[in-house]
Protein backbone atom coordinates (compact mmCIF):
# COMPACT_ATOMS: atom_id res chain seq x y z
CA UNK A 1 0.00 0.00 0.00
CA UNK A 2 1.12 3.57 -0.52
CA UNK A 3 2.19 6.25 1.97
CA UNK A 4 1.04 10.04 2.33
CA UNK A 5 3.93 11.02 -0.17
CA UNK A 6 3.87 8.07 -3.10
CA UNK A 7 0.22 8.70 -3.25
CA UNK A 8 0.34 12.50 -3.95
CA UNK A 9 3.12 12.32 -6.42
CA UNK A 10 1.18 9.91 -8.27
CA UNK A 11 -1.47 12.09 -8.13
CA UNK A 12 0.00 15.09 -8.91
CA UNK A 13 2.28 13.35 -12.20
CA UNK A 14 -1.20 12.60 -13.38
CA UNK A 15 -2.77 16.06 -13.37
CA UNK A 16 -5.36 15.54 -10.61
CA UNK A 17 -6.01 18.34 -7.72
CA UNK A 18 -5.54 19.12 -4.19
CA UNK A 19 -8.70 17.32 -3.69
CA UNK A 20 -7.56 13.77 -4.18
CA UNK A 21 -4.30 14.68 -2.01
CA UNK A 22 -3.66 12.30 0.71
CA UNK A 23 -4.11 15.37 3.45
CA UNK A 24 -7.33 16.53 1.77
CA UNK A 25 -8.35 13.20 3.12
CA UNK A 26 -7.09 13.68 6.47
CA UNK A 27 -9.24 17.12 6.54
CA UNK A 28 -12.52 15.13 5.66
CA UNK A 29 -11.82 12.55 8.43
CA UNK A 30 -11.20 15.56 10.90
CA UNK A 31 -14.53 17.19 10.05
CA UNK A 32 -16.24 13.32 10.98
CA UNK A 33 -16.54 12.42 7.65
CA UNK A 34 -15.57 8.31 6.33
CA UNK A 35 -12.97 7.97 3.95
CA UNK A 36 -11.89 5.13 2.18
CA UNK A 37 -8.44 5.79 -0.60
CA UNK A 38 -8.51 3.11 -3.49
CA UNK A 39 -5.67 1.63 -4.46
CA UNK A 40 -5.22 -0.34 -7.31
CA UNK A 41 -2.32 -1.22 -10.40
CA UNK A 42 -4.79 0.57 -12.58
CA UNK A 43 -6.27 3.38 -10.24
CA UNK A 44 -6.65 5.47 -7.08
CA UNK A 45 -9.37 6.96 -5.38
CA UNK A 46 -10.33 9.11 -2.97
CA UNK A 47 -14.28 8.33 -1.27
CA UNK A 48 -15.58 10.64 0.65
CA UNK A 49 -18.94 9.61 2.51
CA UNK A 50 -21.53 12.19 3.01
CA UNK A 51 -24.34 11.37 5.45
CA UNK A 52 -27.82 11.97 4.12
CA UNK A 53 -31.06 11.87 6.23
CA UNK A 54 -31.89 8.18 7.33
CA UNK A 55 -28.93 6.99 7.75
CA UNK A 56 -28.28 6.88 4.17
CA UNK A 57 -24.73 8.30 2.61
CA UNK A 58 -23.52 8.71 -0.57
CA UNK A 59 -19.26 8.49 -1.70
CA UNK A 60 -17.70 11.44 -3.57
CA UNK A 61 -14.80 11.62 -5.87
CA UNK A 62 -13.67 15.06 -5.90
CA UNK A 63 -11.72 15.51 -8.74
CA UNK A 64 -10.82 11.53 -9.17
CA UNK A 65 -10.01 9.08 -10.05
CA UNK A 66 -6.65 8.92 -11.02
CA UNK A 67 -6.34 6.26 -14.00
CA UNK A 68 -2.82 5.19 -13.98
CA UNK A 69 -3.71 1.84 -16.11
CA UNK A 70 -4.04 1.32 -19.85
CA UNK A 71 -6.23 -1.78 -19.43
CA UNK A 72 -8.41 -1.30 -16.57
CA UNK A 73 -12.46 -2.83 -17.60
CA UNK A 74 -15.01 -1.59 -16.41
CA UNK A 75 -16.19 -4.27 -14.30
CA UNK A 76 -12.79 -4.37 -12.36
CA UNK A 77 -13.35 -0.52 -11.66
CA UNK A 78 -16.73 -0.71 -10.17
CA UNK A 79 -16.05 -3.89 -8.30
CA UNK A 80 -13.80 -1.87 -6.15
CA UNK A 81 -16.41 0.91 -5.38
CA UNK A 82 -18.67 -2.38 -4.42
CA UNK A 83 -15.91 -3.61 -1.61
CA UNK A 84 -15.99 0.07 0.06
CA UNK A 85 -20.16 0.69 -0.28
CA UNK A 86 -22.10 -0.13 2.74
CA UNK A 87 -26.17 -1.14 2.54
CA UNK A 88 -26.93 2.63 2.54
CA UNK A 89 -25.39 3.80 -0.23
CA UNK A 90 -27.37 5.64 -2.63
CA UNK A 91 -25.01 6.57 -5.25
CA UNK A 92 -21.10 7.37 -6.00
CA UNK A 93 -20.66 11.15 -8.02
CA UNK A 94 -17.30 11.82 -9.68
CA UNK A 95 -16.11 15.45 -10.39
CA UNK A 96 -13.78 14.85 -12.79
CA UNK A 97 -10.17 16.01 -13.89
CA UNK A 98 -9.79 15.18 -16.68
CA UNK A 99 -11.42 13.07 -19.01
CA UNK A 100 -11.90 10.12 -17.78
CA UNK A 101 -13.04 7.18 -20.69
CA UNK A 102 -14.73 4.90 -17.89
CA UNK A 103 -16.70 7.88 -17.24
CA UNK A 104 -18.70 9.49 -19.50
CA UNK A 105 -20.11 12.41 -17.53
CA UNK A 106 -23.94 12.98 -17.83
CA UNK A 107 -24.78 15.16 -15.17
CA UNK A 108 -23.54 19.36 -14.55
CA UNK A 109 -20.88 20.00 -11.67
CA UNK A 110 -22.97 20.66 -8.75
CA UNK A 111 -20.24 20.81 -5.95
CA UNK A 112 -17.00 22.03 -7.63
CA UNK A 113 -16.41 24.48 -9.91
CA UNK A 114 -17.25 24.22 -13.99
CA UNK A 115 -14.34 25.80 -15.13
CA UNK A 116 -11.38 27.70 -13.57
CA UNK A 117 -8.99 30.21 -14.88
CA UNK A 118 -5.05 28.93 -14.67
CA UNK A 119 -2.33 31.73 -14.93
CA UNK A 120 0.97 30.49 -16.42
CA UNK A 121 4.08 30.88 -14.01
CA UNK A 122 6.21 29.77 -16.49
CA UNK A 123 5.99 32.89 -18.54
CA UNK A 124 8.82 36.17 -17.39
CA UNK A 125 7.51 38.61 -14.74
CA UNK A 126 7.04 41.26 -17.77
CA UNK A 127 4.87 38.95 -19.77
CA UNK A 128 2.60 38.22 -16.90
CA UNK A 129 2.56 42.27 -16.25
CA UNK A 130 1.48 42.83 -19.66
CA UNK A 131 -0.81 40.05 -19.73
CA UNK A 132 -3.16 41.88 -17.22
CA UNK A 133 -5.83 44.05 -18.26
CA UNK A 134 -5.07 48.14 -17.97
CA UNK A 135 -7.21 48.56 -15.30
CA UNK A 136 -5.92 45.92 -13.35
CA UNK A 137 -2.34 47.44 -14.02
CA UNK A 138 -3.04 50.71 -13.03
CA UNK A 139 -4.85 49.37 -9.64
CA UNK A 140 -2.04 47.21 -8.82
CA UNK A 141 0.36 50.71 -9.43
CA UNK A 142 -2.15 52.67 -7.32
CA UNK A 143 -2.26 49.79 -4.64
CA UNK A 144 1.64 49.92 -4.23
CA UNK A 145 2.20 53.40 -3.47
CA UNK A 146 -0.55 52.95 -0.46
CA UNK A 147 1.97 51.43 2.04
CA UNK A 148 -0.03 48.24 2.77
CA UNK A 149 1.80 45.46 4.48
CA UNK A 150 1.93 42.16 2.80
CA UNK A 151 2.84 39.05 4.74
CA UNK A 152 1.56 35.75 5.51
CA UNK A 153 -0.07 34.36 8.69
CA UNK A 154 -0.65 31.79 10.77
CA UNK A 155 -4.09 32.96 12.29
CA UNK A 156 -7.36 31.81 10.89
CA UNK A 157 -9.46 33.83 12.97
CA UNK A 158 -9.32 36.78 11.68
CA UNK A 159 -8.98 35.71 8.19
CA UNK A 160 -12.98 34.07 8.81
CA UNK A 161 -14.19 37.17 10.54
CA UNK A 162 -13.33 39.24 7.09
CA UNK A 163 -15.02 36.39 4.92
CA UNK A 164 -18.36 37.22 6.93
CA UNK A 165 -18.29 40.70 6.48
CA UNK A 166 -17.14 39.60 2.70
CA UNK A 167 -20.26 37.44 2.40
CA UNK A 168 -22.67 39.55 4.57
CA UNK A 169 -21.89 42.24 1.37
CA UNK A 170 -21.89 39.72 -1.68
CA UNK A 171 -24.86 37.77 -0.19
CA UNK A 172 -22.65 34.26 -0.13
CA UNK A 173 -22.67 31.60 2.35
CA UNK A 174 -19.57 30.73 3.82
CA UNK A 175 -18.43 27.06 5.74
CA UNK A 176 -18.82 27.45 9.98
CA UNK A 177 -15.88 28.25 11.57
CA UNK A 178 -15.11 24.13 12.75
CA UNK A 179 -14.01 24.10 8.70
CA UNK A 180 -11.67 26.65 8.67
CA UNK A 181 -9.72 25.42 12.27
CA UNK A 182 -9.51 21.72 11.14
CA UNK A 183 -8.52 23.44 7.64
CA UNK A 184 -5.48 24.68 8.83
CA UNK A 185 -4.64 21.74 11.91
CA UNK A 186 -4.03 19.34 8.93
CA UNK A 187 -3.18 21.27 5.97
CA UNK A 188 -0.61 24.04 8.23
CA UNK A 189 1.67 21.34 9.13
CA UNK A 190 1.97 19.58 6.20
CA UNK A 191 2.99 23.03 3.91
CA UNK A 192 -0.39 23.00 1.84
CA UNK A 193 -1.73 25.84 3.35
CA UNK A 194 -0.52 29.40 3.40
CA UNK A 195 -2.88 32.54 4.57
CA UNK A 196 -1.40 35.86 3.00
CA UNK A 197 -2.86 39.32 4.18
CA UNK A 198 -3.00 42.92 3.26
CA UNK A 199 -2.88 45.38 6.35
CA UNK A 200 -2.64 49.07 6.44
CA UNK A 201 -2.35 50.56 9.38
CA UNK A 202 -2.20 47.14 11.36
CA UNK A 203 -5.81 46.86 10.18
CA UNK A 204 -6.25 43.35 8.40
CA UNK A 205 -8.31 44.74 4.94
CA UNK A 206 -7.73 42.17 2.99
CA UNK A 207 -6.90 38.07 2.73
CA UNK A 208 -6.25 35.04 0.57
CA UNK A 209 -6.23 31.38 1.24
CA UNK A 210 -3.91 29.29 -0.65
CA UNK A 211 -3.89 25.72 -1.18
CA UNK A 212 0.04 24.36 -2.73
CA UNK A 213 -0.18 20.83 -4.17
CA UNK A 214 2.43 19.58 -6.99
CA UNK A 215 3.21 22.36 -9.59
CA UNK A 216 -0.14 24.73 -8.77
CA UNK A 217 -0.56 27.46 -6.32
CA UNK A 218 -4.64 27.63 -5.80
CA UNK A 219 -6.48 30.47 -4.48
CA UNK A 220 -9.00 28.83 -2.63
CA UNK A 221 -10.85 31.84 -0.54
CA UNK A 222 -10.49 35.37 -0.65
CA UNK A 223 -12.25 38.25 1.42
CA UNK A 224 -11.75 41.84 1.93
CA UNK A 225 -12.89 45.30 3.80
CA UNK A 226 -15.51 46.94 2.00
CA UNK A 227 -14.76 49.90 3.04
CA UNK A 228 -11.17 49.85 2.39
CA UNK A 229 -12.20 49.15 -1.35
CA UNK A 230 -10.92 52.13 -2.90
CA UNK A 231 -6.76 50.81 -1.45
CA UNK A 232 -7.13 47.96 -4.10
CA UNK A 233 -5.44 45.22 -1.95
CA UNK A 234 -6.95 42.48 -3.86
CA UNK A 235 -5.27 43.17 -6.67
CA UNK A 236 -1.96 43.74 -4.75
CA UNK A 237 -2.58 40.49 -3.27
CA UNK A 238 -2.85 38.75 -6.18
CA UNK A 239 -0.07 40.40 -7.96
CA UNK A 240 2.37 39.62 -5.48
CA UNK A 241 1.45 35.66 -4.70
CA UNK A 242 1.97 35.45 -7.99
CA UNK A 243 5.12 36.68 -8.23
CA UNK A 244 6.22 34.44 -4.92
CA UNK A 245 4.66 31.43 -6.31
CA UNK A 246 6.35 32.23 -9.13
CA UNK A 247 9.83 32.55 -7.30
CA UNK A 248 9.58 29.30 -5.27
CA UNK A 249 9.10 27.16 -8.96
CA UNK A 250 5.40 26.83 -9.01
CA UNK A 251 4.10 26.54 -12.75
CA UNK A 252 0.80 27.41 -12.84
CA UNK A 253 -1.78 30.14 -10.47
CA UNK A 254 -5.50 29.00 -10.51
CA UNK A 255 -8.15 31.35 -9.91
CA UNK A 256 -10.37 28.44 -8.46
CA UNK A 257 -13.89 28.70 -10.23
CA UNK A 258 -15.36 30.85 -13.00
CA UNK A 259 -19.06 31.18 -12.80
CA UNK A 260 -20.75 34.21 -14.96
CA UNK A 261 -24.27 33.07 -13.83
CA UNK A 262 -23.55 33.41 -9.81
CA UNK A 263 -20.53 35.22 -9.37
CA UNK A 264 -20.47 37.45 -12.50
CA UNK A 265 -17.69 40.46 -10.93
CA UNK A 266 -15.97 38.46 -9.33
CA UNK A 267 -15.71 36.12 -12.60
CA UNK A 268 -14.84 39.50 -14.34
CA UNK A 269 -12.42 40.63 -11.82
CA UNK A 270 -10.32 37.04 -11.89
CA UNK A 271 -10.43 37.33 -16.50
CA UNK A 272 -8.43 40.36 -15.78
CA UNK A 273 -5.79 38.46 -15.07
CA UNK A 274 -5.08 37.14 -17.99
CA UNK A 275 -4.20 32.96 -18.12
CA UNK A 276 -5.45 30.59 -19.53
CA UNK A 277 -9.84 29.08 -19.29
CA UNK A 278 -10.07 25.32 -18.47
CA UNK A 279 -12.98 23.73 -18.52
CA UNK A 280 -13.53 20.64 -16.65
CA UNK A 281 -14.90 17.89 -17.97
CA UNK A 282 -18.13 17.36 -16.37
CA UNK A 283 -19.42 15.10 -13.31
CA UNK A 284 -20.66 11.79 -13.14
CA UNK A 285 -23.34 9.55 -10.72
CA UNK A 286 -23.38 6.02 -10.35
CA UNK A 287 -26.65 5.26 -8.96
CA UNK A 288 -27.23 2.40 -6.22
CA UNK A 289 -30.66 2.81 -5.17
CA UNK A 290 -32.62 4.94 -7.67
CA UNK A 291 -35.90 5.81 -5.35
CA UNK A 292 -33.75 7.41 -2.66
CA UNK A 293 -31.70 8.76 -5.26
CA UNK A 294 -34.79 10.39 -7.12
CA UNK A 295 -35.90 11.51 -3.69
CA UNK A 296 -32.58 12.90 -3.03
CA UNK A 297 -32.42 15.42 -6.16
CA UNK A 298 -36.15 16.42 -5.39
CA UNK A 299 -35.07 18.05 -1.90
CA UNK A 300 -32.34 19.34 -3.86
CA UNK A 301 -34.56 21.20 -5.89
CA UNK A 302 -37.05 22.39 -2.96
CA UNK A 303 -33.77 23.79 -1.12
CA UNK A 304 -32.76 25.69 -3.82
Amino acid sequence: MMDSERWNQVIAENGQEFLQSWEWGEFQKALGKRVERIQTPDFLAQVIFNALPLGLNYGYVPRGPTIIGDAISERSFWSEFEKIRDSNTVFFEFDLAVPTPLLAPNKRPTRQPKETLLVDLLKTPDELFRSLHKMHRINIRRAEKNNLQIKQENDWRPLYALMKETARHQSFRIWPARYFEKLFAVLKPAGMLELQTARSKDNLIAAHLYILFGSRATYLYGASSYKDHSLMAPHLLHWQAIREFQRRGFREYDFWGLDEERFPGVTAFKRKFGGLEKIYPGSRVRVLKAGWHKLYQLAKLCLR
